[in-house]
């Protein structure tokens, strides 16, 4: 039997009502188990209640710090929004290629200290017997 047949057969039974006195039972039955005066609060059975209870201190002097945090920020904007950094001009295009120029010049002539013309040493290689193994460092 799928879900369709199943909800098919349910549609066709005829609707039954509950009887009255099984109400009042139950509601009579929650109120004897419930003890007088205290009263049952929905929101400390909340997940953000679960999460904030147990340091409810340490919970409010975060919030005040960030409260202090969102006050300074806003007495460092001036009225436009922007913060003091914002409002510094941008360098032209002109000034940043120039500079980037500089940068790659630069770089080219560390890059460039040894210069070609002179030979670099060489270390002589010649095939040797491997009970000799690598001792060129030794030679030099």
């Amino acid at each position: 039997m799928n879900a369709d047949e199943l909800e098919k057969r349910i549609a066709e039974l005829p609707e039954t009502k509950v009887p009255a006195g099984w109400r009042q039972e139950i509601l009579h039955a929650t109120q004897r188990v419930r003890p007088e005066g205290i009263e049952q609060v929905a929101y400390k059975d909340s997940w953000w209640w679960k999460i904030l209870w147990p340091s409810p201190w340490a919970w409010g002097g975060t919030a005040a710090v960030w409260a202090v945090i969102v006050i300074l920020n806003s007495y460092a904007l001036d009225g436009s929004g922007q913060s003091e950094l914002a409002r510094v001009p941008l360098p032209s295009a002109a000034l940043s290629e120039m500079a980037q120029s500089e940068r790659i010049y630069l770089m080219k002539s560390l890059l460039d200290a040894s210069s070609p013309d002179e030979p670099r040493p060489t270390i002589e290689r010649r095939p040797g017997r491997r009970s000799e193994g690598r001792t060129e460092w030794l030679r030099s």
